[in-house]
């Protein structure tokens, strides 16, 4: 976890092990290309501590959602469409 943000632990059911325990939520500042354009935008994504650490993270479909649209709109900005 480089440089990652603990939002808050939920009790839920984690894909990554198939065992029902807490889950950290955390955030953190990621980077991606978009049409040849460097961006750096903020991330939300789940944390399973049981799991070995090359895969040890998941996102939701909404958590995808919500990161692809900032991703987007930190895109935006840096072009001066929303500023």
């Amino acid at each position: 976890m480089v440089d990652s943000t603990l939002i808050r632990v939920i009790h839920m059911d984690c894909p990554i092990c198939d065992k029902k325990h807490d889950v950290e939520e955390r955030r953190r500042f990621a980077e991606i290309t978009i049409k040849g354009e460097k961006v750096t935008y903020e991330e939300r994504y789940y944390y399973c501590v049981n799991a070995s650490d090359d895969e040890n993270e998941f996102e939701t479909g909404s958590m995808t959602n919500e990161n692809l649209n900032s991703a987007r709109n930190a895109y935006r900005i840096k072009i001066g469409l929303l500023e």
